[in-house]
């Protein structure tokens, strides 16, 4: 709720590092929950277009969903970041587009 807040802090300030964000694409892992969410819900609320990506497709898309009804734009992606395959797979969806801010939200243990 911390890193929230302070997300939200940043939005609208002048000068502020997430106003340079209108219709950048941004691939944020991670994102159907948390600190994820919000970091998708921040960039969108900037005008970027958001890859909502997590290992929950239902989750990922509720994100996605709740930015489409804000009026910004998002796919929801189910993505396992320890699977390889998942990269190649979500990574040729973002290329059809263009990525210009990626946040890897999620821990990857061996």
């Amino acid at each position: 709720a911390g890193a929230a807040r302070q997300l939200a802090a940043l939005q609208g300030r002048p000068g502020s590092p997430l106003m340079k964000l209108d219709g950048r694409i941004a691939w944020i892992t991670g994102a159907g929950a948390g600190i994820g969410a919000a970091i998708a819900r921040a960039f969108a609320a900037e005008r970027a277009r958001v890859f909502v990506t997590d290992i929950s497709a239902a989750a990922a898309e509720r994100v996605a969903e709740s930015i489409r009804a804000a009026g910004g734009t998002a796919w929801g992606i189910a993505q396992d970041v320890a699977q390889e395959a998942d990269w190649e797979r979500v990574l040729a969806d973002v290329r059809r587009l263009r990525r210009d801010a990626w946040i890897h939200g999620v821990p990857v243990t061996a």
